[in-house]
């Protein structure tokens, strides 16, 4: 935090996993189309992620494609 207010921005890595942090939580958003139900599903350990939270899960590259694979199942009616 110190480091990040004596630059003023992330460093390239932090930057990449806020965006995909971003997109995921968008993405639940849509879903869900309640905040706090998305908020909700983020935060529930869930089993088709080896029952770790959705915003745990999605820190990483291919777990936030994981997290979206998910949701896309979820908006689609399919079993997830």
């Amino acid at each position: 935090m110190k480091r990040r207010r004596r630059e003023g921005r992330l460093s390239p890595t932090e930057s990449e996993r806020t965006a995909r942090l971003a997109n995921v939580i968008a993405q639940a958003d849509f879903v869900w189309r309640d905040r706090d139900d998305a908020r909700q599903w983020l935060t529930t350990p869930h089993p088709e992620l080896g029952d770790r939270t959705p915003i745990d899960h999605a820190v990483e590259e291919f777990g936030a494609r994981h997290v979206e694979a998910v949701l896309d199942a979820i908006l689609h009616g399919l079993p997830a």
